[in-house]
């Protein structure tokens, strides 16, 4: 085998072999050169160790220790006879053993992590009170307590928002991650901010409700670790934040938060669907009664659910005869007492 008719050789299995089948022999630790013996003999029945050489222009004597190698992980396989040659092995039966092997690294340095995190954690909970609350200062500070918040977070994450920065860092769901989001009434005044949301929103784990006033602006990751916007001088951004780890104070901001989950008004249509009574509002109504009873007045709803101002306050008039009520208030107090907010 002449070194031009090896150079085109391993050109043309270069261009037939997937990028990933070198990036995974790389991962079990072979050179770039092992990974072209590999590549050559999965083409070839057999080959000596001399054609091999000059295929990856090397001499045999450097070869020849490659091929061991690859023959100890169980790649190749040598033929009996002279001159010497090898043969590939069966990729599926020849890497079975070499993934499993990598499986169970994986699988210890995960203990390892699990190990360590209990350790971490034991010493979190024995440091001083003080350490209990940090206080980070700036815009970039805060945006990197988010940042870490979220991929702390394994479960759930959970935010509150109000204005000035309410939609600012909306926390959009992630996989394997529910998240739950309570919006002050006064942050729907923003230009687009509910399509904004319910759009990010469609088709993940995520809910929205909205409550008359939110206390603060707090992002919760499960129950680990929460971030609470500090208030500045500018509207922008916040000028910093408080992050609370496990703690007391913690779980005061918790119980918080479902607490006024209970009482928030869900902004999902189909969180106010579901349900098997028959006393239930028509689909239309279904759509309104969340918006109105978060506070839009008739022509943001209108605006919002692309229909003519006059159908809104049609609607509307039904569903207060309906429900008995002389207000919006009243109907949507009424309305979540019947079950359909």
């Amino acid at each position: 085998m002449s070194a031009a008719v090896s150079r085109v050789t391993i050109a043309l299995l270069r261009t037939r072999v997937p990028d990933e089948v070198g990036d995974m022999l790389e991962q079990f630790g072979f050179t770039d050169t092992e990974e072209n013996l590999y590549l050559l003999l999965l083409e070839a029945p057999e080959l000596a160790i001399d054609d091999l050489a000059s295929a990856v222009q090397g001499p045999a004597v450097s070869v020849r220790p490659m091929l061991d190698r690859l023959a100890a992980a169980g790649l190749v396989h040598r033929r009996p006879g002279r001159p010497v040659r090898y043969s590939a092995v069966d990729p599926d039966a020849a890497l079975a053993p070499l993934i499993a092997a990598r499986r169970q690294q994986v699988d210890y340095l995960r203990t390892v992590a699990r190990r360590l995190g209990r350790q971490y954690r034991a010493m979190r909970s024995r440091r001083d009170p003080l350490d209990l609350v940090e206080v980070v200062v700036g815009a970039p500070g805060y945006a990197e307590c988010l940042s870490q918040l979220r991929t702390l977070a394994k479960s759930e994450l959970r935010g509150m928002d109000k204005p000035p920065y309410a939609g600012a860092d909306d926390v959009r769901p992630v996989n394997g991650v529910r998240v739950r989001s309570i919006y002050d009434r006064a942050a729907l005044d923003a230009p687009d901010i509910v399509e904004r949301i319910l759009d990010g929103r469609a088709g993940c784990d995520g809910q929205v409700r909205v409550i008359g006033e939110a206390p603060f602006h707090l992002r919760v990751a499960d129950d680990r670790r929460a971030v609470l916007a500090l208030p500045g001088p500018s509207a922008a951004a916040p000028a910093g934040a408080l992050v609370v780890h496990p703690s007391p104070l913690l779980e005061g901001m918790l119980s918080l938060f479902e607490t006024l989950w209970r009482y928030a008004v869900p902004l999902r249509a189909d969180d106010v669907a579901a349900g098997g009574r028959t006393d239930r509002p028509t689909p239309m109504q279904a759509l309104m009664l969340p918006l109105m009873a978060a506070g839009m007045t008739d022509e943001a709803v209108a605006r919002h659910l692309s229909v003519s101002l006059r159908t809104v306050q049609r609607q509307t008039r039904t569903m207060l005869d309906r429900l008995g009520a002389k207000t919006r208030f009243q109907a949507a107090l009424h309305a979540r007492n019947r079950g359909w907010l």
